[in-house]
């Protein structure tokens, strides 16, 4: 499986000193993080790519690796972390992503671009000697989805077709009709619609000309053809049962939504999808709701997307904006909090992600005091499921916005009466994605958490909230706190209910937001101030790196001091002439503070374009001032110019006659594209497609994008088609149009496939070489997996590794079939410790076994072992019986013992009981001594087994990380000797099939520290010093963690328990 991770953060480092990376350091960094993570692409050569905007010219740098081998994405500010990307395999493409991945690629730019104008200073966070709050491991989750679907076709062969002059553009699905049908498709449900999909109009306008187009409504009852829908779709599907089943789905997504339909784009609201699942397509009333990060710290707002996938339910997630959003599927999670996205482009881009730009903790970006984090615009839904058939009362309530006193600044006196009066504004939202009633209140809380009183109970009754939120800014609501309250700190929060239901709710996100305030004699204080709203717009200005043409993207820049509060929210622009607002970039601009804060425009047309700034105050778009920005005309010239195409075949061992041969059955081409042009931008469609020539064979690939490629620039597109034909011919071909019409084939060849052998070492190293047939195969020493494929030995000879993967399409020369896959089945996986283990390629195995001989010393506070094994665990066997291991503390007889790591508070490890062995997982595993000595033997039959090197569990600040080989590992914690702690060092060996701790900050050094296990839920006090006793079993500690004697009185820990002497 492609994996692409890239790290969507500014993790702020916590480093004193500022200074901007270089280029040549940056490549260092690079080359420095390759040789760690795989010293077989550090020796590839790498290249710098070309900046994506101007605006983020030297504020991190990308280095594409040789042979489509991945990038790494370097900090260009040394305030950040070093690496904030990279990926495993492609290249990146300046002109051929995502646009939603282009803007998150714009966040690191806006913020280190702040970072180094602002000169933000970051210090070392300040110690305590407090002990942090214990933080939860997660474990890794594959990616839910299986399908890789896009917008364009076979995908939208029903959608709206528009004729401009005598050419007709078909519509795409849209991005929210595409996420809504990946889940829709993970769910399989329903098999046909619950109800009629109204009949309505689209309209959408793009560059003055406006789309319309009446769409019929869709027959309650009608089916989805789940059966034949496929998990990716080729632009050449001819499959029309297939094509009509898929676009049907996509049609009734983006019919239920009201998705407005235009030949370049098309767009819909993620608040209309709540309810389509719900009326439309049957999906959980109860549970399904709409969410936005405005609302929600970043650690709460994972902690919900965490737990939606835990329950395999994929969410849909958008980054709205004022005119639209970008919709996709967060799916999956994997270690240090990176959350896999499926964008919804035909599996581009796919890849791992932080969900946020700052650490909320550190002072970095704005220096903002507030932790509870920054939103940037993004909406979830959550609770995605079919409906279960069961009513249950829906106890649902809002989401608390904001909350404060409105005219009181220097506190309030109580009234002849002896009360309290305060006027209170409150917002909050309706998550449920359709109209509601609810009844709304607030409550008082006493410092501790208890209810003092309601206020009243409810404040408002039978109140319809719509969509999103609502606001009571307009007239504030009159409060009574009267005499019976006493002196003391206190909190105000919000609270509501659906009319109707039960008890009144505290509104979802009330330990954020609430009302501070205090008693004391006459007077009541209020601590919680009412925010003031004051931007000053300074200037509208170009960047330094734009050009100002029009018809080519352009960075814009908005000075503003913010002389109110502090400010985390949108800016928009309007254009003069328009009506309509338009997104231009989220602002953090903290109060007292000047900030620049940038966006891309494109203009259409030369001369003057006058920008309206606009801000979000209370619910309302605020015009802040404007200013004229002249663009000059684009080139003269509106014809495509002439490409140059340089392809280079990787593998290629020779040439005859338009043919070329390759050492092997993988296509791997660089065609190197240049436009020799010196004024004009090549912006149209490339196209390469591979084909089989022999036997009129249906065989065809091909991939049509569009590129842009600047005057005098060259740009590479990498095409690798592994596992075809051996012994057989492949056309390739490349195309690219001017204008409107393809030009003669710019590039053709043949290519012959050849058998060869190819290895693998441990560390995936692949190395292809020639074998002549009816020789003796004699498989090298080093190799952990090899593919014989098409060849045809006389016989195979093993190398010393039994753990050696053998891949094979002929099993004849095989004198037995341990660890032998044959067309992608091996019959009996076996592996043996101590011995390197690899997986190049998916396989599914009928048996699969391990066996490991335990020391037999672990009372389950030492003598652990480490372990991970690359199939699920289904048997255990013991000296040839079958048995378990101990589950719980109510099994007091099982001796083989089995933990997991679940949690950690500062340098303490917490174990805790594990049910079951997963695949790529690490473990704990020990044995009674009456295991001492005996083999082991963990199996499982009938599993499908991923290439891959396991998954990771990630805490607050370790990674339990497990390895299949041996492999020296720099800046790591291994298990001591006793089998109780983790010993931190620059660098060790790990041994195959066992697991190490790694800091989750890269920077942060192991040496010289020591992490200590503890059993999940008893307390870690003086742990350190019980765990690096060589025998502990009469030993002592006071609960300072000091060594004691015999005579010593009061409470004591001994063998891990407290005691009390007396």
């Amino acid at each position: 499986m492609r994996k692409l991770l890239l790290f969507i953060t500014l993790f702020v480092c916590h480093l004193v000193l500022a200074d901007s990376v270089t280029p040549e350091e940056a490549l260092q960094k690079a080359q420095t993080f390759l040789s760690q993570k795989s010293p077989s692409k550090a020796r590839r050569a790498i290249k710098r790519a070309p900046a994506l905007t101007a605006l983020q010219q030297d504020q991190f740098y990308i280095f594409n690796i040789a042979d489509n081998g991945g990038f790494v994405v370097v900090s260009g500010d040394d305030r950040t972390e070093q690496i904030l990307g990279y990926s495993d395999s492609g290249n990146i493409d300046e002109q051929n992503m995502p646009e939603n991945m282009r803007s998150f690629l714009q966040e690191y730019a806006d913020g280190i671009k702040y970072l180094k104008e602002h000169n933000v200073q970051v210090a070392d966070t300040p110690t305590d000697g407090r002990r942090a709050a214990p933080a939860m491991a997660r474990k890794s989750i594959s990616p839910l989805l299986s399908s890789s679907w896009n917008q364009n076709y076979p995908y939208n062969a029903q959608c709206p077709v528009f004729t401009i002059g005598e050419n007709s553009y078909p519509s795409v699905t849209g991005c929210v009709a595409t996420a809504m049908a990946q889940v829709m498709y993970y769910h399989r449900c329903p098999i046909n619609t619950t109800a009629q999909i109204p009949a309505y109009t689209s309209s959408r306008t793009v560059n003055g000309q406006t789309f319309e187009r009446t769409l019929p409504a869709i027959p309650a009852g009608t089916a989805i053809d789940w059966n034949n829908m496929k998990d990716y779709y080729y632009n050449s599907e001819s499959d029309n049962t297939s094509i009509n089943a898929i676009s049907t789905l996509m049609l009734m997504c983006g019919q239920s939504v009201e998705m407005s339909y235009s030949p370049s784009a098309s767009g819909a609201s993620s608040s209309n999808v709540v309810p389509a699942l719900v009326n439309y397509f049957d999906y959980e009333e109860e549970t399904v709701r709409l969410l936005s990060r405005y609302n929600y710290g970043y650690t709460d707002w994972q902690e919900i997307i965490y737990k939606e996938l835990q329950e395999n339910r994929p969410v849909y997630y958008s980054g709205s904006t004022t005119t639209s959003g970008h919709a996709f599927v967060c799916d999956g999670y994997d270690q240090d909090d990176f959350y896999h996205i499926n964008w919804g482009w035909g599996g581009t881009s796919d890849g791992y992600f932080r969900l946020y730009l700052l650490n909320p903790h550190d002072q970095g970006i704005g220096g903002s005091t507030d932790l509870s984090g920054y939103g940037i615009g993004q909406e979830i839904i959550v609770g995605i499921k079919p409906n279960d058939g069961i009513s249950t009362p829906r106890q649902q309530c809002l989401v608390a916005n904001y909350i404060y006193e409105r005219d009181h600044e220097d506190g309030i006196a109580r009234d002849a009466g002896g009360n309290f009066k305060m006027n209170i504004l409150y917002s909050a939202s309706n998550p449920l994605g359709t109209s509601c009633r609810f009844d709304a209140g607030l409550r008082i809380l006493n410092s501790v958490g208890t209810v003092v009183k309601d206020i009243p109970d409810p404040l408002v009754q039978n109140l319809v909230i719509p969509v999103g939120w609502t606001s009571t800014d307009d007239e504030a609501v009159a409060v009574t706190i009267d005499g019976s309250v006493p002196d003391g700190d206190y909190k105000m929060i919000m609270t509501s209910r659906m009319t109707g239901s039960g008890e009144m709710l505290a509104d979802v996100n009330s330990e954020n937001v609430f009302l501070s305030f205090t008693i004391s004699g006459n007077t009541l204080t209020v601590n919680t101030k009412k925010p003031v709203f004051d931007l000053q717009l300074n200037s509208i200005s170009l960047s330094d790196g734009s050009d100002g043409r029009a018809g080519s993207e352009q960075a814009i820049v908005v000075n503003l001091t913010n002389n109110g509060s502090d400010y985390h929210h949108e800016l928009c622009y309007l254009l003069a002439g328009e009506t309509r607002l338009s997104y231009a970039a989220f602002a953090d601009v903290k109060g007292g503070k000047t900030a620049d804060v940038a966006f891309t425009y494109t203009p259409a047309s030369a001369g003057d374009h006058r920008f309206y700034i606009y801000a979000y105050n209370n619910g309302k778009w605020v015009a802040l001032g404007s200013q004229v920005i002249t663009f000059t005309e684009a080139s003269a010239s509106t014809a495509d110019p002439e490409l140059t195409f340089n392809p280079v075949i990787a593998n290629k061992v020779g040439e005859n006659s338009n043919v070329v041969s390759i050492l092997g059955n993988k296509i791997k081409v660089s065609i190197n594209i240049t436009n020799p042009s010196a004024t004009d931008t090549y912006n149209n469609y490339i196209q390469w497609d591979v084909y089989e020539y022999q036997n009129t064979e249906n065989f065809r690939l091909y991939e049509l994008k569009q590129y842009q490629i600047k005057p005098g620039q060259t740009q590479t597109i990498e095409v690798i088609i592994p596992q075809l034909r051996n012994n057989w011919y492949y056309g390739f071909s490349i195309y690219y149009r001017k204008g409107s019409k393809w030009q003669d084939r710019s590039f053709f060849t043949f290519i012959r496939t050849s058998p060869a052998l190819t290895t693998w070492t441990a560390d995936g190293t692949e190395s292809v070489t020639a074998f002549t047939d009816g020789n003796v195969l004699t498989i090298p020493a080093g190799a952990a997996a090899v593919d014989i494929s098409g060849l045809a030995p006389s016989s195979v000879v093993r190398n010393g590794n039994p753990n050696c993967l053998i891949y094979t399409d002929n099993s004849s020369m095989m004198t037995d079939m341990k660890n032998v896959v044959l067309n992608g089945n091996c019959e009996n996986l076996q592996l043996t410790d101590g011995y390197d283990f690899y997986i190049p390629q998916d396989i599914q195995a009928v048996n699969c076994q391990y066996a490991r001989t335990l020391a037999g010393n672990c009372n389950e506070r030492k003598g652990w072992e480490t372990i991970m094994l690359p199939f699920d665990v289904q048997n255990v066997s013991i000296g040839g019986s079958s048995n378990w291991w101990k589950t719980g503390d109510a099994d007091t007889g099982a001796q083989l013992f089995v933990r997991e790591f679940t949690s950690e508070q500062d340098d303490v490890l917490n174990l805790d009981y594990a049910t079951d062995m997963k695949a790529g997982q690490p473990y704990f595993i020990g044995g009674a001594p009456s295991l001492a000595g005996q083999q082991i033997i963990l199996s499982g039959s009938n599993q499908y087994i991923e290439a891959g090197n396991g998954k990771r569990i990630s805490g607050g600040q370790y990674k339990n990380v497990g390895s299949y080989r041996q492999q020296y590992i720099e800046n790591v914690y291994v298990l001591n000797s006793d089998g109780n702690a983790f010993t931190g060092s620059d660098g060790n060996v790990v041994q195959p099939f066992r697991a190490y701790f790694l800091n989750i900050d890269a920077e942060a050094s192991a040496e010289g520290k020591t992490l200590y296990l503890n059993k999940e839920g008893e307390d870690p006090t003086a742990i350190r010093a019980i765990h690096v006793e060589t025998d502990t079993e009469n030993v002592r500690y006071n609960l300072s963690g000091q060594r004691v004697d015999s005579g010593y009185k009061g409470v004591v820990i001994k063998n891990g328990k407290k005691l009390l002497v007396r």
